[in-house]
């Protein structure tokens, strides 16, 4: 009987240390891409098709590219694409959550403007991370990276 609860309990062990390898194997997959497509975009390449691309990751990201979108302490104007798209991602979401719209809107507010002063995309950014800190969690959860939808928005987006 022993020998049962032994193998049981070794194949249990196993089990979650693969589950572990798993989620941090995609950790890694989504770190590394995610990163790649923003510095992307930042470097504003000539290659249309390149920054096509990126895009287009940071769109099967879904969620998971949120937190990766605030902008820095000292956002220069190049930044001001990511508010841009953290936009775009919570108004696709403002028919099936009204809350996505409010979101939208502030995230718009704050977007960065090419006449903006170093100072205002400074003051933009805090406002941004600020809320971030406040409130991410209800649109991203570290740990849940199997699926771009951190919230119930799975019906915008069909699997």
């Amino acid at each position: 009987m022993k020998g049962v609860f032994k193998g049981l309990g070794l194949t249990l062990a196993a089990v979650a240390v693969i589950a572990v390898f798993a989620w941090f194997c995609l950790f890694v997959y989504w770190d590394v891409r995610i990163r790649g497509a923003i510095r992307t975009v930042d470097r504003r390449t000539p290659d249309l098709a390149e920054e096509s691309r990126a895009f287009q990751t940071l769109d099967e990201a879904g969620c998971r590219r949120l937190p990766y979108l605030i902008p820095s302490r000292e956002p220069s104007t190049r930044e001001g694409w990511r508010l841009l798209d953290m936009n775009h991602y919570f108004y696709s979401k403002a028919h099936v959550d009204p809350d996505a719209k409010r979101v939208g809107g502030f995230l718009e507010e704050c977007g960065f403007e090419a006449a903006d002063s170093l100072e205002e995309r400074r003051r933009k950014g805090d406002r941004v991370r600020a809320w971030w800190r406040e409130s991410g969690s209800e649109y991203h959860h570290w740990w849940n990276l199997w699926s771009p939808h951190c919230k119930n928005w799975k019906s915008i987006h069909p699997e």
